[in-house]
């Protein structure tokens, strides 16, 4: 089985250290956080990403759905999830439109997170079958 690399992309550094600890607790391999687009396509570039935790508030010119939106366009196979304070009507209907595994309000609840890794990586090995 290979090894999964998660990119964390989330602006509040506290946030982005405590998701890291827990996705590390999990056994997970995390790649690295970015807090914006531009940082995020270049550890995309650089490094082999599965999964990508994404805040939909991040900054630079980008928001979180359209930097996602855009690494699906590039990597088709990278599985995004939603971790976000965004449950407006808006923001939910943009990312559904790039097909995540999953869309969960912040304070996120770790066994949901839990679960949705889980699912992301049915997909990812999947793919390799």
């Amino acid at each position: 089985m290979k090894e999964i690399n998660i990119l964390i992309v989330e602006d509040e550094s506290i946030v982005a250290m405590e998701i890291e600890g827990y996705i590390k607790k999990l056994g997970y391999s995390v790649a690295g956080t970015c807090s914006n687009a531009q940082d995020a396509f270049t550890v995309i570039e650089e490094q082999d990403i599965n999964i990508i935790l994404m805040d939909i508030c991040i900054k630079g010119e980008l928001d979180g759905v359209e930097t996602a939106a855009m690494i699906k366009k590039n990597h088709p196979d990278i599985e995004i999830i939603f971790l976000t304070a965004h449950l407006d009507d808006y923001n939910v209907d943009r990312a559904i439109e790039i097909n995540p595994t999953a869309y969960l309000s912040k304070p996120f609840n770790r066994e949901e997170l839990r679960v949705f890794l889980k699912i992301a990586l049915h997909k990812i090995y999947k793919n390799f079958i």
